[in-house]
């Protein structure tokens, strides 16, 4: 008997990881609607497929609310994996409560978002994995918060580069404070949009500087989100599981007219439409196994599954590498595309370059020198060299 080839292998593989995507977005969408799984669907479903895929996706906590009482009796991982969950959001929540007050206190303005504000949505605590907490402020007294961030044990990983800082504090304590919710050079629009929604947006009754962007804006900037995700790096499961939350809790109260027409102003009204059409066929458990989705939301689901929540470093780079082929048309060579990828990856936009190193949006002159010390640096760090290494395996193999 013949061994099967690697293409049919690899096959196979997609088409398992495919069928358990299914499953645990049934089940997902099951705990959004407040219901337990059906006994005979769970028979049929590999449960260390299960566990792995959920684990992968950080969509343990949704999972396990759809899981009978005696399912997780059988496994404590699922009733501990339910409780981390909860505990993070808990610590998380009364953090960034702290924080909230003092910006508070200093006159500063703030907003939260992403999973911070999207976990409330959920129906019960700790169905949303935390893994930090993001939130806007008034970018002028980032130096004022760092100090205040320090001051209460956070060590500052970075400061003034890219939108966020980073503020980590042991065991578990991980805050993003955004100067803009997108990069200005990367996603003008995107940018310019969400800042004029912040600047707006009003500030709410019990606080005294936390503003909150409409309902309508935030359900765009999930969008935009999750498409930066995906465009890039990839983005896991989560962001649909995401969405079904919010049509299910919002999609009788969302002024669908304003969103479809911004989300054309924006650039994201294809990958709007087939979020919302994949999560509500989730929702109305019309989706069995991945064929019963049309073809392109197929292709959506499986490059999903395969990523992990925050997409890989291998599809940011082919992601790149298809972008360069649309740019041209196209009509270049797979040798020329490669060769534009290392260019740019050698001699980045100034724009880009001063988002990372502040001294160039002061002092742009200096971006040559900038060049000479960032080239020197990788060159005496053997860590660099082998994500370059690992980098150029990646495009030769494009």
């Amino acid at each position: 008997m013949s061994k099967p080839s690697s293409s049919n292998q690899c096959e196979e593989a997609d088409t398992a990881n495919l069928t358990i995507a299914c499953d645990a977005l049934y089940l997902c969408a099951c705990a959004i609607k407040g219901t337990l799984a059906d006994p005979q669907r769970l028979e049929r479903i590999d449960s260390e497929a299960l566990w792995d895929f959920a684990d992968r996706q950080s969509i343990l906590g949704c999972v396990a609310m759809a899981l009978p009482l005696e399912h997780m009796e059988q496994s404590e991982r699922w009733q501990k994996a339910l409780a981390i969950y909860s505990r993070r959001a808990l610590l998380l929540d009364a953090e960034r409560n702290r924080i909230f007050a003092w910006l508070d206190e200093q006159g500063i303005r703030h907003s939260q978002l992403k999973g911070s504000l999207m976990k409330d949505y959920y129906p019960a605590l700790g169905m949303r994995y935390m893994a930090d907490n993001d939130f806007w402020f008034d970018s002028q007294h980032a130096n004022e918060l760092r100090a205040f961030m320090e001051a209460s044990g956070y060590m500052c990983e970075s400061f003034n580069h890219g939108v966020h800082d980073v503020y980590l504090k042991q065991p578990l304590l991980n805050f993003e404070p955004h100067y803009s919710l997108f990069s200005e050079s990367k996603y003008p629009k995107w940018h310019r949009y969400f800042r004029d929604a912040l600047s707006q947006a009003p500030v709410m009754e019990s606080t005294e500087c936390e503003a909150r962007m409409s309902m309508e804006d935030f359900y765009l900037h999930h969008i935009c989100h999750a498409a930066k995700h995906l465009w890039g790096s990839g983005t896991g499961v989560r962001a649909l599981v995401d969405e079904m939350v919010m049509l299910k809790r919002f999609s009788s109260t969302l002024d669908w007219q304003l969103i479809q027409q911004r989300c054309k102003q924006l650039d994201v009204a294809v990958l709007e439409a087939q979020f919302r059409r994949v999560a509500q066929l989730f929702l109305d458990g019309k989706v069995l196994v991945s064929h019963d989705l049309q073809e392109q939301d197929n292709r959506l689901l499986q490059a999903m599954a395969l990523a992990n929540t925050y997409g890989t470093i291998q599809q940011q780079i082919l992601n790149k590498l298809d972008n360069i082929r649309k740019q041209t048309d196209g009509s270049a060579t797979d040798r020329k595309i490669r060769f534009i990828y290392v260019w740019k990856r050698l001699f980045p936009p100034l724009s880009d370059m001063a988002e990372w190193i502040p001294v160039l949006r002061t002092w742009p002159v200096l971006y040559p020198a900038v060049w000479v010390f960032r080239m020197a640096r990788f060159l005496i760090a053997p860590p660099r060299w082998k994500k370059m290494l690992s980098e150029l395996s990646t495009i030769r193999k494009h």
